[in-house]
Formats: structure tokens, C-alpha cells, sequence
């Protein structure tokens, strides 16, 4: 992993859980190229009341004030991108996590054996997101785009609209210029007109895919490329 600190908060109304944690990342860190920047939170609410910006979140669903699951509902709206992985006792309970596009889930009590095993794959994603980028022309100025901020690319006529978690940037190009730059990363085609990034797919519906905030047609002639992509993107993050 690149020298970078990620960026982990985890979340749990037990102390000797948050203890647990510090410990295994500690060791991981010890056994891993990895370092990590760990902010413990004793709830939900205090997570979403002064949100900031996290590269992975170990969420507990059982929890007092604010459970996991409503603390993702509402980190969900402020943070699309940020990986989830949520934590419980009950395995049925972790299931409507992926309502909310988790990542994982870990079965209560935490061990170390299974918690490498989980952010090995974490950290693989993670490290995608980091290394990919596309440079695009925008007014004139040359623009980078990290993968993990852009939802999806639309045909406009002659001009490509990049709509990024921050704004949608605007430039002439065709999809398949996209699709080549964005070659070996987790955006599949739905439609002649859209590139979507599966990491932000909420739901996918019977003729539309629900990206973001966004709700996009999947035309006949790529729903069981699409549906397949996804499958395996899903099978692959879970």
C-alpha cells in the first residue's frame, strides 16, 4: 500500500471493542506496507453530527443512540464513496447493510485472523482508488479526475459530461475515448450513452440503475453485460 495514512474510523459503543481495534490495526500495520490514521467514535451520532472525510468505516449496527444502519442512511448522503464495513453480533442483521453499498460485513467477537483477511481485500480496492485517475480538457485547463469521485460519464452530443461527487465537468470526447481511459477499473456500460461507476450503484431496477442520486437508463442490448458486471463486482466487494 502506498505511504499514505488511510483514513479508518470505527464505531462502537464498546470500549473494550475500540481497544480491540486499536490493537489489530497496530499489528496490521506492523505486518503490512499500510499505515493507518484510526478515529475511534463511541456512536453513530457523533460520527454523522461533525462528519469528516474517511477512506474506510468499521460500523457496529447494534449501537444506543443512533444504530448502524440509520448512521449509514445519513453518512450516505454526505459521503457517497467512503467503504463500509459494518460489524454485529447477528449475521442476518449485516444483510440490509448492503442497502447502503457496503463493503463487507465482520461477525462480533473481532478476531484478528478474519479481520486481515477482510482488509486485505479493503485494502486492495482501496489502493485502486488511489493509483487511477483521467485527465480530461475543460475550458481550456487540463483537469484530474480520482476514479472514486466520479460517478459516471454521459454523451452529450459531441461532448462528454464527467459527473463527479464535486460537480460535473464538461468536455468534447466520445465514450469509447472514456472507456479507454477507463480501461481495468470498476465502470461498466449501461447504455450507449452512460459509463457508470459501480461503486456508486444503489439499485439496480428493471430497465434503470439507480448511480448516486441519479437514476439512468440500461438499454436492452447491455442489461445482461451490465447485470453480469455487477454481479461480480458485488460478489468481489462482499
Amino acid at each position: 500500500m502506498e505511504s499514505k495514512s488511510i483514513r479508518v474510523a470505527v464505531v462502537d459503543d464498546e470500549r473494550d471493542t475500540l481497544k480491540t481495534y486499536e490493537q489489530m490495526f497496530s499489528r496490521l500495520s506492523r505486518e503490512t506496507d499500510a499505515t493507518f490514521s484510526v478515529t475511534p467514535f463511541a456512536d453513530g451520532l457523533d460520527l454523522v453530527s461533525d462528519y469528516k472525510s474517511f477512506d474506510l468505516i468499521f460500523l457496529d449496527i447494534d449501537m444506543n443512540k443512533l444504530n448502524g444502519l440509520e448512521t449509514a442512511r445519513q453518512l450516505r448522503k454526505m459521503d457517497e464513496s467512503v467503504m463500509l464495513i459494518f460489524v454485529t453480533r447477528l449475521a442476518q442483521y449485516a444483510i440490509n447493510g448492503y442497502d447502503y453499498n457496503a463493503f463487507d460485513f465482520v461477525l462480533k467477537p473481532l478476531d484478528y485472523a478474519t479481520f486481515r483477511m477482510k482488509m486485505k481485500r479493503a485494502l486492495k480496492t482501496l489502493l485502486r482508488r488511489r493509483t487511477k485517475n483521467v485527465c480530461i480538457r475543460c475550458d481550456g485547463v487540463s483537469k484530474v479526475i480520482p476514479c472514486d469521485t466520479l460517478k459516471y460519464v454521459e454523451v452529450q452530443g459531441h461532448y462528454l459530461v464527467y459527473h463527479t461527487t464535486d460537480g460535473d465537468l464538461r468536455t468534447y470526447g466520445t465514450l469509447a475515448e472514456a472507456a479507454e481511459q477507463l480501461d481495468d477499473t470498476d465502470f461498466v456500460s449501461c447504455h450507449r450513452c452512460f459509463l457508470v461507476n459501480a461503486a456508486f450503484v444503489k439499485d439496480i431496477k428493471l430497465n434503470t440503475v439507480v448511480v448516486g442520486d441519479d437514476e439512468l437508463p440500461v438499454s436492452r442490448l447491455r442489461k445482461r453485460g451490465f447485470v453480469s458486471h455487477m454481479a461480480e463486482w458485488f460478489g468481489g466487494n462482499r
